[in-house]
């Protein structure tokens, strides 16, 4: 199977803000024929949310319908003392978006930024 094929592009564009980011996914139609046999799940939500300088949450959910979903923990010790950091430049990483509307494609790296690993 071609990896070109298959996969999700951008519905709209990409909305950034200073606690996260947010973009609704569409199937690619060369996914849909590419993976016929399969159950799809033709639209998706990304969201990116900036907790602390250390710490990310990212979610990939069907943007139509809902499932159920696993509770976050409210009283998360790591977050206690930590404020939600909104200078990217105070971030200890980053979050890179790749997406060209030419190329029909859309993915995510997040990035550690003391040592460039790639998470």
């Amino acid at each position: 199977m071609d990896n070109k094929k298959v996969g999700y592009k951008t519905l709209n564009t990409i909305k950034k803000s200073a606690t996260g980011i947010e973009a609704e996914l569409l199937l690619k139609e060369t996914a849909k024929k590419t993976t016929k046999s399969w159950p799809q799940i033709e639209n998706l939500k990304f969201e990116v949310n900036y907790l602390t300088d250390s710490i990310l949450r990212f979610k990939i959910h069907d943007s139509k319908n809902k499932r159920y979903e696993v509770p976050v923990q409210k009283d998360f010790p790591l977050l206690q003392n930590s404020p939600q950091e909104k200078d990217e430049t105070k971030r200890k990483y980053s979050i890179d978006l790749n997406y060209e509307e030419i190329k029909d494609d859309f993915h995510f790296s997040i990035t550690r930024k003391s040592s460039k690993t790639k998470m």
